[in-house]
């Protein structure tokens, strides 16, 4: 009875029922029963309050209740996005502000960004953006902007105008979306913006949909900022005939001019072409031209797919489509070539579409059921792969899929089944001693709650002891170290420790608390950042002094350097000192990151670099391909002042970087006249330069001569570390080869090869961490290799997370479903998770 008073209280906004609801339960229990009970299609308390603009609602259930603001339907849909969608602005604003995720999408790939920009909500649209949401995001229906042409709205074009020719496959252009609704002011500000008024969407060019649409002021427009009426359509027809079709003579009577005549039309007039494209003969020869070039884009379709080039498979299923919209075949294959691309709610759009053209089909059920998986709505999968079982159940392939997808579902039943103890967490954060020993109480001892404690995880994978170390709540870790005596050093799903955590959100007594109980010094998140780390960079004097007195390790490195790194990087001139005192190298060297030195010039810190200077470090030493002194000359002139504190350390001005460039060379090319003056006596001649005076320098330096120099130069550079990395890696020395790799990396960025490479060495070298991070920026260059991700997977093992390597390899066999070492890797680390979970790692 309480399940249905909490949802019917929600949505007809009667707080004072639900507060009577709350007074009758439990506090847990009621916490459990506004997540847990939902109606058939996954709706929560909190999603009717949203979706009705209860706002009052909302904020008991949020800020008294504390439910997950993100909680999803089954469709997808969050609290926020049901408000959005229903217009529910204020409301809103309220779960914006409350934090709630805005880059969340529906299981069609709508935003609230696309919602508010279809609905024309500006103010909404600020915040939205203000807040970091995706103003690209794609979704089945295009765009913000394309969702906002699609509705006629001037001020949400005109506020999202960035990307005025964005187009899916599945929805109009903008444009084309102007021209549905009729909207001559969209129209002409996406035309100034740069719209291409040729741009076609499924098939059709902006002219021809005008023409067919009868719309002379549109066409008019469209002929003006130079559409093309000569254009043919997938259908093989010109806007002009589009006309014809129509009857519509006054359009027909625009095009005429400007259109080119037709060999096929006899009588090439205004009546004539009317005449001519309803005779009998150009509809047996348009059908003849539609029926061949259908079977070709199907084939074309066909071949693209075969040879695993999807996104071409989809652009001529999507033409294929257009042309006979009710072959179901199609849409199943462009669902299916959705799916390898792991798009997946452009495969769910298709594979629903299929469904209902023929819902007797067991492939299109199946489709159904791949792209629920894909966006992990296991239930929802079920139910789909169930039904193409029922209607094909011989099928193995099906058999198998929903029997796994109903073991995922099963376990994420098993999952919440720890839902009721999730207050702990809420209560380890308040700092609520009396409610922590409450759920103590129900309990049968104290070891029964420390494993509560223990297990019972956010979905950031911390525990009580964690919550409580953020939150600062020392008499919280207090009770939980030394009466219940949990875990001091759990790692969550980014590898924080409560003592990492408490560290980075400057919760110092409480750090020292962790640290005085034997909380692990040397442990590092996946990133390798240790407690010293984050300490060094916010300058805490007594906790760094604390932490290596422990036995902290002052030269431990991470993605972002060593702690002097940190501390240097951050102007921290009293943790820079402590570091030196206690035996920090000042020359401390990665190939991934800029030397202390180097750091505290971008930091602009003086005190930082007469320090580090006076300790011994060395002003010529490159990093990142470039001297300090070349750094401080090719940046702005604030910086000259260090160039020549630099100079009177004894900077050597004639030190090359990667790029073969002298400091004098990098101040000329930055335009730095004043460096360039104070470097020009100081630097010998260079045999390249002809005129070995300012403005001969400045003149050589811009011209396309010396361009030309240096991109070949560059290249030659990079294709030679390149080499060099090569041949270092077939002898096994792999920490000379992640060298040359990181040189040819600094030359090229967007390499995804070269960081390919550098993952794989550092792998080799076990070092799991670097691995992932180059493994990671690898698949952001590339995501369609399945290298990349198979690269991930490798890094993910190597750190004991064979979950997330099972993942990394899943995504790099979809894409390339034959590998198999891919399929070899995949198989081991799903035995490996299993094994690891068996014995509760």
């Amino acid at each position: 009875m309480a399940d249905v008073l909490i949802l019917k209280a929600a949505a007809s906004g009667d707080l004072k029922l639900l507060q009577q609801v709350a007074a009758s339960l439990d506090r847990e229990e009621f916490h459990g029963k506004c997540e847990v009970c939902k109606d058939c299609e996954g709706r929560t308390a909190l999603h009717y309050a949203a979706q009705k603009g209860n706002i009052q609602i909302c904020k008991f259930l949020i800020e008294k209740v504390k439910v997950d603001i993100d909680i999803k339907t089954e469709r997808g849909d969050s609290s926020l996005l049901l408000a959005t969608a229903s217009e529910r602005f204020n409301t809103a604003k309220y779960l914006i502000i409350r934090g709630a995720d805005i880059r969340k999408s529906d299981s069609k790939g709508m935003t609230s960004l696309h919602y508010a920009a279809e609905r024309g909500n500006k103010e909404l649209m600020q915040l939205l953006l203000l807040k970091g949401a995706d103003i690209e995001a794609k979704s089945v229906y295009g765009t913000p902007l394309q969702c906002a042409a699609s509705s006629g709205s001037l001020e949400s074009v005109r506020f999202l105008l960035v990307m005025p020719n964005s187009v899916s496959q599945l929805s109009f252009s903008p444009l084309m979306w102007a021209l549905s609704c009729h909207s001559s002011e969209c129209l002409e500000l996406l035309l100034k913006a740069g719209a291409d008024p040729n741009l076609s969407s499924f098939g059709k060019s902006p002219l021809a949909y005008a023409a067919t649409e009868g719309e002379a002021e549109l066409l008019r427009s469209l002929l003006g900022a130079g559409a093309n009426p000569n254009s043919i359509s997938t259908a093989c027809l010109r806007p002009i005939e589009y006309a014809a079709s129509k009857g519509n003579c006054a359009i027909v009577r625009i095009l005429f001019p400007v259109t080119r005549s037709i060999p096929d039309y006899p009588d090439w007039s205004i009546h004539g072409i009317t005449k001519y494209f309803h005779s009998e003969q150009a509809k047996i020869k348009r059908e003849e031209s539609r029926n061949a070039y259908s079977k070709l884009v199907k084939q074309r379709g066909k071949d693209a797919a075969n040879g695993k080039e999807y996104w071409d498979a989809i652009k001529w299923y999507s033409e294929a489509i257009y042309l006979d919209s009710s072959d179901a075949r199609l849409l199943s294959n462009r669902s299916l070539c959705w799916a390898k691309l792991n798009e997946a709610a452009f495969a769910l759009s298709d594979a629903e579409a299929c469904v209902r053209l023929r819902p007797d089909w067991p492939k299109a059920h199946y489709r159904e059921g791949v792209a629920w998986r894909l966006l992990k709505n296991y239930l929802m999968a079920s139910t789909a792969f169930s039904e193409a079982f029922r209607l094909d159940p011989r099928n193995k392939e099906i058999e198998d899929a929903f029997r796994d997808a109903c073991k995922s579902w099963l376990d994420e039943l098993a999952a919440s089944a720890l839902g009721p103890w999730l207050g702990l967490l809420d209560a380890a954060a308040a700092g609520d001693l009396e409610r922590l020993k409450h759920l103590e109480g129900k309990c049968q001892n104290a070891d029964v709650f420390r494993n509560i404690c223990e297990l019972v995880k956010d979905k950031e994978g911390q525990t009580a002891l964690h919550c409580a170390a953020t939150a600062g709540k020392t008499q919280i870790c207090k009770y939980l170290v030394e009466k219940l005596k949990v875990e001091m050093n759990p790692k969550t799903g980014e590898g924080d420790t409560p003592l990492l955590l408490a560290v980075m959100v400057e919760q110092l007594p409480t750090a020292n608390y962790l640290i005085k109980q034997g909380a692990d010094v040397k442990a590092s998140d996946f990133k390798g950042m240790t407690a010293l780390h984050y300490a060094a960079e916010r300058g805490h004097k007594k906790l760094m002094q604390l932490l290596i007195s422990q036995g902290a390790d002052v030269e431990a490195d991470s993605d972002h350097g060593t702690p002097l790194q940190r501390a240097a990087s951050h102007g921290e001139k009293e943790a820079v000192r402590i570091l030196l005192d206690h035996k920090s190298n000042p020359n401390f060297a990665s190939p991934l990151l800029m030397t202390p030195v180097m750091l505290s010039i971008v930091a602009r810190s003086f005190e930082c670099l007469d320090t580090l200077l006076k300790a011994g470090a060395d002003p010529n030493l490159v990093s990142c391909g470039i001297t300090p002194l070349a750094f401080t000359a090719s940046a702005s002139e604030s910086e000259i002042d260090y160039m020549k504190f630099l100079l009177k350390a004894g900077a050597d001005p004639n030190v090359v970087g990667t790029a073969g460039m002298t400091p004098l060379e990098c101040a000329a090319l930055a335009g730095n006249v004043e460096a360039v003056m104070i470097l020009l006596p100081v630097t010998s001649r260079i045999p390249s330069i002809p005129d070995w005076s300012f403005h001969g320098i400045m003149s050589h330096i811009n011209s396309e001569e010396a361009k030309e120099q240096r991109e070949f130069k560059e290249k030659e550079n990079f294709l030679l570390a390149k080499q060099r990395g090569g041949d270092a890696f077939k002898k096994n020395d792999y920490l000379s080869a992640m060298v040359c790799y990181t040189e040819a990396i600094c030359l090229c960025p967007g390499d995804a090869t070269m960081l390919s490479n550098r993952s794989l060495c550092w792998a080799r070298l076990n070092e799991g961490k670097r691995a992932l991070s180059d493994a990671q920026a690898c698949v952001h260059l590339r995501p369609d290799w399945p290298k990349a991700h198979y690269r991930e997977g490798v890094a993910w093992r190597l750190l004991g997370k064979y979950s997330m390597a099972s993942e990394a390899f899943s995504h790099a066999l979809r894409l390339d479903p034959e590998n198999k070492e891919i399929q070899k890797a995949l198989k081991e680390a799903v035995k490996a998770d299993n094994i690891k979970a068996f014995h509760g790692l």
